[in-house]
């Protein structure tokens, strides 16, 4: 028998190229849903986004450093900036497990000790815009 995922509720704040990214995935994901009358959540597209990097290599195998570094932005209006907005998200406890690992992954690519969880989100929404051929490179 397998074991119901449990959604948790956080509250977080995010940058605004992390919203940004996470609507025109969100919007990448309706426009490709089979049933229209389901719609996907942010939470849902964060979860969505980690399945597909996952699909190509597993979390410690992935290519972070060019998705960190790499000079892509979502378009000259949405490049990151240094305002957050508080949201919440539901997320599955996967989906958090994934990126508790990565908190553990990211620091040798920033070389800090620490990374926050909205970072993380922010850098997994890049990885899954890039991967879709969402982002244009300037």
């Amino acid at each position: 028998m397998k074991k119901v995922g449990v959604n948790m509720k956080i509250g977080i704040r995010l940058s605004s190229e992390a919203l940004n990214g996470i609507a025109e995935l969100k919007d990448f994901y309706n426009g490709n849903n089979l049933v229209d009358e389901l719609k996907i959540t942010n939470g849902a597209t964060i979860g969505l986004a980690l399945l597909e990097i996952k699909q190509k290599a597993s979390l410690k195998e992935y290519d972070w450093e060019s998705v960190i570094y790499g000079n892509m932005f979502l378009g000259k209006n949405n490049k990151a900036e240094k305002s957050s907005i508080r949201t919440s998200l539901t997320l599955d406890e996967d989906v958090i497990s994934d990126i508790n690992q990565l908190k553990i992954v990211f620091p040798q690519f920033t070389k800090t000790k620490y990374v926050t969880t909205s970072y993380v989100i922010r850098i997994i929404v890049r990885a899954a815009l890039s991967q879709n051929n969402l982002i244009k490179k300037i």
